[in-house]
């Protein structure tokens, strides 16, 4: 559970370094000898029920194992109260295309991905809150097998922004044609009747081989961008001059849920999750339900019973490795939580902590123009930890460092390698006020 603490400026001991008074700045100490200990672990089931970012596809290498996304989807009428003027069965299934438009690709877009398309036998239900591991029930059988690649994201680029561009057109089986035309004026003619009896579709990956590195595709399902679009015509129009079409769209009042698979075997993450004295070498953030890091400065506490300090500037600098994975980018940014302990169920929970609250751009957490670090302004909370200690409390109980945050940027493929806690740095820039 991600509790948001929104805390204001309040007048408490912090002067940043820009506005000091003239000559202040001689008094300025720093300290950035802090111990840090740190773990990889693995996220919890974060909601993947999210209008942004629906993923499908499978990536593979030896850092993270194989990561794997699906994707089901329901859909509403283009518009409400529909009708045919023949009885259903006086007409003939021309086709059925699902439309799809995927504008990003994160991994190897050349290397072709198996799709399977399935019919979903349960109930999507837009307000219900699903997590990554929820799998519905589907039919046995595909009503679509097909292979999809492009040359480069550079063509995916282009073809996001070419107005003749209408995405990728798949035909699913016919028979689900039919079963769609002989519900019309009968079965539903609204949009909720319309998803009572029909549940909507999944579209799977089949995992690539050991050798291919493979792709996320991010399938585009705001506005008209994902639709299912069934052509049909009277049996005695012999030349299809009296064709018609009913399209079924992706919007506000449906569900996209994506459910994502892990499969760590023999990677390099496996083999220093949990592990503090593992985390002193290595460190890793990963998206769609994978893996976070945890930080802990043991001896902050200490630090702030011996002196009486006001905290000028406190930052976190994490450097990236050079063990990512070939040909996948490290995560533009990073995000840092801290813990806290509910008064009222006294759980330890995470919360954003208040230098993000108070402006996310000073809090940083955007990976350097060289990629080299993921630098975090934490001066409110470390002050506020230094407070509590000298208060006899203690609100030092560490940090996540996370590449997914559902409730900021919804469900992200990005997977980091970072420098181990040995190549973290605390620094602590202070005034002694007893001096």
């Amino acid at each position: 559970m991600l509790l948001l603490a929104l805390n204001g400026c309040k007048g408490d001991r912090l002067l940043g370094l820009e506005v000091q008074p003239e000559g202040a700045i001689d008094l300025i100490q720093k300290i950035d000898s802090f111990t840090v200990e740190a773990k990889t672990v693995l996220l919890d089931e974060p909601q993947s029920s999210t209008r942004a970012q629906n993923f499908v596809g499978t990536i593979n290498n030896d850092v993270f194992g194989r990561s794997s996304a699906s994707l089901y989807l329901n859909f509403v009428l283009e518009s409400e109260n529909v009708s045919i003027d023949l009885a259903p069965e006086e007409y003939v299934v021309d086709d059925l295309i699902l439309t799809l438009s995927a504008d990003i690709a994160y991994g190897m877009p050349l290397e072709a991905q198996h799709f399977h398309i399935k019919v979903i036998d349960e109930d999507l239900d837009v307000d219900s809150i699903y997590t990554s591991s929820k799998v519905f029930r589907t039919d046995d059988n595909p009503v679509r097998k097909l292979f999809i690649s492009f040359t480069d994201q550079a063509q995916m680029n282009n073809l996001s922004i070419d107005p003749e561009y209408e995405g990728l057109k798949i035909k699913l089986d016919k028979d689900l044609g039919e079963f769609l035309l002989q519900g019309i004026g009968r079965e539903y003619s609204t949009s909720s009747q319309f998803q009572e009896y029909f549940k909507g579709l999944l579209i799977e990956n089949l995992s690539p081989n050991s050798v291919q590195t493979g792709a996320i595709y991010n399938f585009n399902t705001s506005g008209n961008e994902i639709e299912l679009t069934l052509n049909f015509h009277p049996a005695y129009d012999t030349q299809r001059e009296e064709q018609q079409s009913l399209t079924y769209l992706t919007s506000l009042s449906t569900s996209r849920v994506n459910n994502f698979e892990h499969d760590r075997t023999g990677s390099l993450v496996s083999q220093y999750l949990n592990d503090v004295n593992k985390g002193k070498e290595l460190l890793f953030a990963q998206g769609m339900s994978g893996v976070r890091t945890e930080l802990y400065f043991p001896h902050i506490n200490a630090f702030a019973k011996s002196t009486d300090v006001a905290v000028s500037l406190a930052r976190i600098k994490v450097k990236t490795s050079d063990r990512q994975p070939s040909g996948l980018d490290y995560a533009p940014q990073l995000y840092l939580l801290d813990f806290e302990v509910d008064r009222t169920s006294a759980d330890t929970l995470e919360t954003l902590n208040s230098d993000y609250t108070f402006s996310t751009s000073r809090h940083g957490g955007v990976l350097s123009a060289d990629e080299s670090e993921y630098v975090f302004d934490v001066t409110r909370q470390i002050q506020k930890v230094i407070e509590s200690a000298q208060s006899g409390g203690n609100a030092n109980l560490g940090f996540t460092l996370n590449a997914q945050v559902p409730v900021l940027n919804g469900n992200v493929a990005f997977q980091s390698v970072l420098q181990g806690s040995d190549n973290i740095v605390l620094e602590i820039f202070y005034t002694d006020i007893n001096e």
